[in-house]
């Protein structure tokens, strides 16, 4: 079995000028693994709240500590969920809320990870 990886997610504002901002999320598709068996998780994200309010992750089941499929996020700070054991193979999207932005957080499409 392969070793287990952190990889990190991070969400950001860009400013695009005449009071315009727009909440972007990078990056936008990543890959992780979910452990072979019970009792074991399988790789680590840490999303990283890089913006200037909380964000709010809305998720599928398919992290460990995340509670209701969602779970905000101070400024400055991260969550480091695990992909669990019995995570659905495949693509897995999910939405980034920015408080900042007040919308959604972009990356070229709805943010996604793809479980292997």
């Amino acid at each position: 079995m392969a070793s287990k990886a952190t990889q990190e997610v991070h969400v950001f504002v860009r400013d695009l000028g005449n009071g315009v901002k727009e909440a972007h999320v990078w990056p936008p598709v990543l890959f992780a693994a979910k452990a072979g068996g019970p009792g074991g998780n399988g790789d680590t994200i840490d999303f990283i709240n890089d913006t200037g309010d909380d964000v709010l992750l809305v998720f599928p089941d398919v992290f460990t500590n995340v509670g209701d499929n969602r779970k905000q996020i101070a400024k400055g700070t991260k969550h480091s969920p695990q992909v669990i054991h019995t995570a659905q193979s495949g693509r897995q999207t999910y939405s980034i809320f920015c408080a900042e932005t007040g919308s959604v957080a972009i990356g070229g499409s709805p943010p996604e990870v793809i479980i292997e």
